[in-house]
């Protein structure tokens, strides 16, 4: 299992294209699948919610270009790792 990490979310900055979600699927599922994502984005509510099956391994803030989700580092502070 990946280390636990503090996942920073600015809803938004959130582009709406589901890269996080499809990305936590194939992590866990080897599928791309939103519907099994441990992230979902509400585009309704411009909302991002994590599941209770969420570890918050970093995987979503990882492959967020849009800063939107991130990674806090050891000082507290936001740390963008997006690609």
């Amino acid at each position: 299992m990946k280390d636990r990490k503090k996942i920073l979310v600015d809803a938004s900055k959130c582009a709406q294209c589901l890269l996080c979600e499809l990305m936590c699927s194939f992590t866990y599922t080897k599928s791309f699948n939103i519907s099994k994502s441990r992230i979902t984005i509400d585009i309704a509510r411009r909302a991002i919610e994590f599941s209770e099956e969420c570890n918050s391994c970093g995987t979503c803030a990882h492959y967020c270009a849009y800063g939107a989700l991130m990674i806090e580092d050891r000082r507290g502070r936001a740390a963008h790792e997006g690609i």
